[in-house]
Parts: C-alpha cells; sequence; structure tokens
C-alpha cells in the first residue's frame, strides 16, 4: 500500500487529523471550565486533585511549617539556626525532604544503624560552626502555624508543635 503526501510532505489527510483534534479538545476544555465552576471539582479530578476535605483547601485557614534547630552546648546554653544554615550544602529544593527524613522522630526517621553513627558525626561537625566548643546534642523542632485568611492582615491563630527530636552527639 503506498502513501500519499502532500506538498508539505506530510501524510495525505494528517492536516484533516489534527483539525480534528483541535475541533474535539476546544468543546472538552470549555465542558471542564463550566463543570467545574458550576458544581465543583471532582475527585478524581478533571483539572487538578481539589484535596477536599483536607485542610489545606480550606477558604478561611491556610497551615505553614517552621523548623527550628537549637543546638546545645555543654554548659546548657543554645543557639537557634535554621534549616537553610545547617544544609547551607544541599540544594535548596532538597533541604525540607532531608530534614522530614533524617531529621524527625524515629518512626518516620530513614537513618537506622550502622549510618546513624556517621550522620551524627556530620551533623556534629556541622552544628560545632554555631557553637563555641563542642556541641553536645541537637534538637529539631517542627512547628505548625495556623493562619486565619479572613483577617486583614492575616493573622497566626493557632501553633502546634509536630514534632520534636533530639539528637545526642555522645
Amino acid at each position: 500500500m503506498r502513501t500519499e503526501f502532500d506538498q508539505t510532505g506530510r501524510p495525505a489527510g494528517s492536516r484533516w487529523l489534527i483539525r480534528g483534534l483541535f475541533i474535539v479538545i476546544w468543546p472538552v476544555f470549555l465542558v471542564q471550565y463550566l463543570y467545574y465552576h458550576q458544581v465543583g471539582e471532582p475527585y478524581p479530578a478533571v483539572l487538578l486533585p481539589s484535596f477536599a476535605g483536607s485542610d489545606v483547601a480550606s477558604r478561611e485557614r491556610a497551615y505553614t511549617e517552621q523548623i527550628e534547630i537549637h543546638v546545645l552546648q555543654a554548659d546548657g546554653s543554645r543557639v537557634v539556626c535554621s534549616m537553610d544554615d545547617l544544609l547551607k550544602d544541599a540544594p535548596p529544593a532538597h533541604r525540607r525532604n532531608i530534614m522530614k527524613t533524617s531529621l524527625s522522630s524515629p518512626p518516620h526517621s530513614w537513618i537506622r544503624p550502622p549510618y546513624r553513627e556517621g550522620f551524627h558525626a556530620w551533623l556534629r561537625a556541622h552544628c560545632a560552626v554555631f557553637v563555641e566548643g563542642d556541641p553536645v546534642a541537637m534538637e529539631v523542632i517542627y512547628t505548625r502555624f495556623t493562619h486565619d485568611l479572613t483577617r486583614r492582615p492575616v493573622a497566626v491563630i493557632g501553633e502546634t508543635v509536630t514534632d520534636r527530636h533530639r539528637i545526642d552527639f555522645k
């Protein structure tokens, strides 16, 4: 069977196939748009997941998380540093995931023996930059803030410590 080509070098009829796809796709997008604005976003979503029923979808509330790192010295004093200070060598986009997977409470942490000792030595060396002398421990505190979006300016109406993890360097 021989394929015929038009003057552009495409197989004959392909131009009508592409035009037909555009003719079909535009009404589908229109139906999606109208359905979304009349009924709401279904699940599974036509456009994107709606996350309906989760607290992140609320029009009145927004939630953020802050990670604080407290480096403890032998005399009991604390120095607070940020996740960005501690993990400055890591790409910024990956820092939060590194904190969640390696510096959270043991059920959530993936660091297991025998790797834990090497990881703690690395942490101790990085924490030593922030304190005078040798750090004895590090505490990571995860705090979740609730923001009221109905107020202007937006106000913090709640603060909850969701995880607290201490790593002793000795």
